[in-house]
């Protein structure tokens, strides 16, 4: 789920995506949802209810934002049966390729941070060496292997537990009922999420379901020479079950036989709504026979059909001008200066003079932009054309509901596009959607299989552009519409306390990466650490693995290095005096390990009462968005 406009590069990648668009809210920045899926179909699914969890609030500004019905607000939809996250797909290896594979040496040691604020704490945190051995026994319990020390006294309230498979970081606020965790893991990331509920459930008398803890993820550094990181390494990234597929489509390069154009048609025909309505057929020559007739006629849904010919090539001249004299002269018959034309079809023999045709009906006053619907097919390179009036009509419509839907109607040997552009109708995905479920029912009888490749709303346009003010804006909403209460409840109740970076260096020479030596990195801790008031430090390196690291803790700080036994290195710094403190333990390493450099920085505020801004955000006058300073 994103709230970004990247619906075209979201689903080059998902087989299925769906674009949500929401009109009644503040014109700050675009609001829109795009949720995409290799699973999930969002033009098929029925919707799911979710129970929610006891101190939820559904929060909804205005009963206009209230859905209708299933589709109310999506504004695009797009199947890519072929996308680049199936090319990802693993073939089935034979058992040369696999042993091959087994024999390539490790490129690469990933970690994850798991960053925990856990607040509302029933146990008691007073006794530091007490909830150390209630989170060992914790971590132990759910097959975690920890190899730093469990027995000796602990004063301070801040310590590090290091495990074969990482290393949790916990700093305590007895009176506050408040844990600061940090939980790093270079493997077993599938058990992340159980050792976070093990360590704030089990030991400290926490809450992971509902407000009293929070967590997110960070990429970092991990470590090389496990015994484990072939089978960590599958780990990794997106997993591909069940997803392979061919990275091209199957060849259908045959002409789509007239049944199908016409099963195509009736389709387009289910989801055209209305009765009593005036169509016009865009024909070919009176000397090919206009198949849509058949369908197109006049009866309970149209009180009139008017198909316009070409003219006659005579003695292969152009007919370009016959043509145009022919069309006005049936328009000027048929469709008197009040008739409005509500549908208009491209039938399978149609030419480019259709074109034309179009903008003589437009021209002649007979249309209504608003509420129009085009329909035409595709069949060959040839036939783009008629793809592009159907585009450009779509273009020259401005205010919604407007749709552009694409359709294909496959056979083994012969693929037809049908092409929708309408507008006017604010029901058209439900009628889609029954539409193309109707016709699939059909499977048995028709000769071909249909599916929906994409349906696209209206352009973006920008706020500043005059045409802007027709859209669908039920309200000018001002300050006084919102309710700010939970916004400001939140502002007001968050504490925080510290701030905390992590840090991603990289070993090298002249831009060669080197292997940083583990006797350079203690030696540079010992003394950075040493510098410290109440500086506490341990090195560890038994995680049978190559690397090691350095934990430590004094009055206002904690640190954690961690090296992965070679070239990258891990800064995990976290301070009570905010940037600066930051800022030196930074200077510090890089000043005796004189060959690291920066490639990637995380930064982020720590505390209580749902913390996300930093101290002096809090400070009055800073920012008084929600609250008076």
């Amino acid at each position: 789920e994103m709230n970004e406009l990247f619906m075209k590069k979201v689903s080059k990648v998902f087989e299925y995506a769906v674009h949500y668009q929401f009109n009644d809210v503040p014109r700050i920045l675009d609001q829109a949802a795009i949720f995409a899926s290799n699973d999930v179909d969002f033009m098929f699914q029925v919707p799911t209810e979710h129970e929610l969890v006891d101190d939820a609030n559904l929060l909804v500004e205005k009963d206009s934002m209230l859905s209708e019905h299933q589709f109310h607000r999506v504004h695009d939809y797009r199947h890519n049966p072929y996308p680049a996250f199936k090319k990802l797909c693993s073939k089935v290896q034979g058992a040369d390729d696999k042993e091959q594979a087994d024999d390539k040496p490790q490129t690469t040691a990933p970690g994850i941070m798991m960053i925990v604020e856990a607040e509302k704490l029933t146990a008691d945190l007073s006794s530091p060496s007490k909830v150390r051995k209630s989170i060992i026994n914790a971590i132990e319990g759910i097959g975690f292997t920890v190899v730093s020390d469990k027995s000796s006294s602990l004063k301070s309230p801040w310590f590090v537990i290091t495990m074969k498979e990482g290393y949790v970081v916990v700093r305590l606020w007895a009176k506050e009922k408040y844990c600061a965790l940090d939980i790093h893991l270079w493997s077993s990331f599938d058990s992340h999420d159980g050792l976070k509920e093990a360590i704030v459930v089990k030991a400290l008398g926490g809450d992971v379901v509902h407000k009293s803890t929070s967590s997110y993820r960070i990429v970092a550094g991990g470590m090389f020479g496990l015994s484990d990181w072939k089978g960590e390494a599958k780990k990794h990234g997106p997993q591909l079950d069940n997803l392979c597929a061919s990275e091209k489509e199957p060849v259908r390069n045959q002409a789509s036989p007239v049944d199908v154009y016409l099963e195509a048609m009736a389709m387009s025909l289910d989801v055209l709504q209305g009765s009593g309505l005036t169509a016009v057929v865009l024909c070919g020559s009176k000397e090919k026979e206009c198949a849509t007739l058949k369908l197109v006629k006049v009866g309970d849904r149209f009180s009139k059909v008017v198909p316009l010919y070409d003219a006659e090539a005579k003695d292969g001249a152009d007919n370009r001008q016959p043509t145009l004299d022919l069309t006005k002269e049936t328009i000027e018959s048929e469709l008197p200066d009040e008739a409005h034309v509500d549908a208009i079809f491209f039938d399978f023999e149609s030419t480019v003079l259709a074109n034309d045709k179009i903008n003589m009906v437009l021209q002649g006053g007979h249309t209504d932009l608003q509420k129009i619907f085009l329909t035409s097919t595709t069949d060959s390179r040839l036939d783009i054309w008629k793809r592009r009036a159907l585009s450009t009509m779509r273009d020259q419509i401005v205010s919604e509901p407007v749709y552009r839907a694409q359709f294909l109607f496959n056979t083994t040997s012969s693929s037809l596009e049908l092409s929708i552009t309408a507008s006017g109708d604010p029901m058209h995905m439900e009628h889609i959607s029954d539409a193309v479920a109707a016709a699939q029912k059909k499977k048995k009888k028709s000769k071909a299989t249909v599916e929906i490749r994409n349906i696209l709303g209206g352009n973006w346009r920008d706020p500043l552009d005059p045409v802007y003010e027709i859209v669908n804006v039920t309200f000018s909403a001002v300050k006084e519409d919102y309710d700010h209460t939970d916004s400001t409840d939140q502002w007001s109740s968050q504490t925080p306390v510290a701030v905390q970076t992590l840090l991603q260096f990289s070993n090298s020479v002249d831009g060669t990466p080197t292997i940083l030596k583990k006797a350079d990195l203690v030696a540079a801790c010992k003394e950075v650490f040493g510098t410290r008031i109440g500086a506490s430090m341990k090195v560890y390196d038994n995680f049978g693995g190559d690397g090691a690291i350095c934990a430590g803790t004094w009055e206002t700080g904690t640190a954690v290095v961690v090296w992965d036994g070679r070239y990258e290195v891990d800064l995990n710094i976290f301070s009570t005096l905010e940037q600066d403190e930051l800022n030196a333990f930074e200077s510090d390493i890089k000043e005796r390990l004189t060959n690291l450099g920066g490639w990637l920085r995380d930064i982020q505020p720590r505390g209580h009462g749902r913390v996300v801004n930093f101290k002096d955000a809090k400070k009055p006058g800073v920012s008084s968005l929600f609250v008076d300073a």
